[in-house]
């Protein structure tokens, strides 16, 4: 079992399952298809830092029902890029 958490919104999350590294995750989301992602300085230069050990995750093809409210979110393409 991974124990998760984050800081911050603005701090990526960080996952660690027990005796293992510590790593970074950072996870962005799109209704549509998985061709780029943004990402922010400090993002690139968190994930740039030879100490920290970061994932990204794009969660693509997400489906949103504009009728409730609020709106909810389903579905999706989870595509994982290690470190």
């Amino acid at each position: 079992m991974h124990e998760c958490r984050s800081r911050s919104s603005a701090s990526p999350t960080t996952c660690a399952a027990p005796g293992a590294e510590e790593r970074h995750v950072e996870v962005k989301g799109t209704t549509g298809a998985a061709t780029s992602v943004e990402l922010t300085v400090n993002e690139v230069l968190h994930a740039r830092d030879k100490d920290n050990t970061v994932d990204l995750y794009v969660v693509s093809d997400i489906r949103v029902d504009t009728v409730t409210d609020p709106y909810t979110a389903s579905g999706g393409t989870v595509s994982h890029y290690p470190d």
